[in-house]
C-alpha cells in the first residue's frame, strides 16, 4: 500500500509582500505641460499669485499682464506690479524632471508588488483631480477598517494511541523478590555502556571553521530579495559617488586654502616696517663715539 508524502515535508507558500504605506498616489502630467504650469506663475507686489493660464490675472493698470504665454518662456510686458516666481521648483524644474524619468520605472516596479499604486491623470481641471484623488482616499480609508480575514487553520490529525505494552509473563525461574542480584553479563560485554564524549559547538558565521554551501533558494523569496537587493545596490553606488565626489571637493578647497594662506604669509613677511630705521640710527651713535 502506497502512503502520500506528509504535508510538513511540502514547501508552504510565502505569503505576499506587505507595504507600511496604504496608497501611493500617482499625478500622470506630460513634461511640457508640468512646464507650462511652472513657468505661467506669477505674484503681485500685495502677495496675491496668478498663473496666466489656469488662474489668468486681470487685465488692466493694476497688474499690466497680457494674456499671453509660450511653451517654454513667458512673455510679457514691463509691469512695475508683478513679477515671475522663481523659486526653488522653478530653478530645479529641469533637474527634477530628468531625475523622475529616471526613477519612475524602478519606483512603479517597486510599488507595483504591494498592488498600492493608484495612477490620477492631472491634465484634468483641479477640481476633477482633487475629487478623484479624494475618492482614492475614501476607497483606501474604507479596505483599512474592514477586519482582515484570518488565513485558514490547517486540520489537526489526531496522533495515534499506542497499546499499552504487556507486562512479560512471570515464569517460576524468574525472580521477583527484591534483594535478587540481577544476572551478571556474558564475558566480553562491558557491565556499563560508557557515555559519548561532549561534542565542540558548532561553527558560527563568519568563523574560519564557516564552510558556505550553495543552497537552492525558494522562488517566491528570490523574486522578493532581488528588487531589494537592486535598491541596496543602487543606493550603495549611488553614496560612493556622493562620497568621493566631496572628498574630490574638499581636497580641492583644502589645496586652495593652503595656496591662498602661503601667499598671504608671503605679503605678511614682506611686509614695511621702521626696524632698520632704529638700527641705521643705533649704528651711527656707536660710531660717532
Amino acid at each position: 500500500m502506497l502512503v502520500e508524502e506528509p504535508d510538513c515535508d511540502k514547501p508552504t507558500p510565502l505569503p505576499p509582500p506587505i507595504s507600511g504605506i496604504d496608497i501611493v498616489i500617482h499625478l500622470s502630467v506630460p513634461d511640457k505641460l508640468a512646464i507650462k504650469r511652472a513657468c505661467g506663475r506669477r505674484k503681485h507686489r500685495n502677495g496675491e499669485e496668478y498663473h496666466e493660464v489656469n488662474r489668468p490675472p486681470p487685465e488692466g493698470s493694476y497688474t499690466g499682464v497680457p494674456p499671453s504665454y509660450d511653451e517654454f518662456n513667458v512673455k510679457h510686458s514691463p509691469s512695475p506690479d508683478t513679477h515671475p516666481i522663481e523659486d526653488d521648483a522653478y530653478k530645479q524644474l529641469q533637474p527634477r524632471l530628468v531625475t523622475y524619468q529616471e526613477e519612475w520605472p524602478r519606483m512603479e516596479k517597486w510599488f507595483g508588488m504591494f498592488n498600492n499604486l493608484v495612477t490620477v491623470d492631472a491634465q484634468q481641471p483641479l477640481s476633477n483631480v482633487e475629487e478623484k484623488v479624494e475618492d482614492h482616499l475614501n476607497e483606501s480609508l474604507e479596505k483599512k477598517k474592514k477586519p482582515p480575514t484570518p488565513p485558514p487553520t490547517p486540520l489537526e490529525t489526531p496522533a495515534p494511541t499506542e497499546a499499552p505494552a504487556e507486562a512479560p509473563a512471570k515464569t517460576e525461574e524468574s525472580p521477583d523478590e527484591e534483594g535478587v542480584p540481577a544476572a551478571t553479563p556474558p564475558e566480553g560485554v562491558p557491565e556499563t555502556i560508557p557515555e559519548e564524549p561532549p561534542k565542540p559547538p558548532s561553527p558560527k558565521p563568519g568563523s574560519d571553521e564557516w564552510v558556505y554551501v550553495d543552497q537552492p533558494i525558494p522562488h517566491d523569496a528570490a523574486n522578493i530579495l532581488f528588487p531589494q537587493w537592486e535598491l541596496v545596490e543602487d543606493s550603495y553606488l549611488k553614496l560612493c559617488k556622493h562620497t568621493f565626489k566631496k572628498i574630490r571637493e574638499e581636497r580641492e578647497t583644502i589645496i586652495r586654502y593652503f595656496y591662498s594662506t602661503k601667499k598671504n604669509f608671503l605679503v605678511f613677511l614682506q611686509r614695511p616696517d621702521n626696524k632698520q630705521t632704529f638700527v641705521t640710527s643705533w649704528v651711527k651713535n656707536y660710531n660717532g663715539v
